[in-house]
């Protein structure tokens, strides 16, 4: 079952108080997000299409993708994190 929207705010709200920005990708054009994760040290995304943006990341950037659901993972999507 995907994050409720108590879970998201939850998590968002967590990360906010340790530091990070809050982005909405989606709302973003993709060469803002892509500059977004170019600069950033540190990257905390669900596990989705979100999370492939970090290809654009540099190396040496942290991190931290977070399951949205509590089954399994579809084998495809996890191919393409490892790429």
């Amino acid at each position: 079952m995907p994050f409720s929207e108590k879970q998201r705010e939850y998590f968002e709200e967590y990360y906010k108080a340790k530091g990070y920005t809050v982005v909405a990708p989606e709302t973003l054009p993709l060469a803002e997000q892509i500059s977004i994760l170019k600069e950033a040290k540190e990257v905390v995304a669900t596990i989705g299409s979100i999370s492939h943006l970090a290809i654009f990341c540099n190396a040496g950037t942290k991190l931290t993708l977070l399951c949205r659901v509590d089954d399994d993972t579809l084998p495809p999507q996890c191919l393409v994190n490892q790429a």
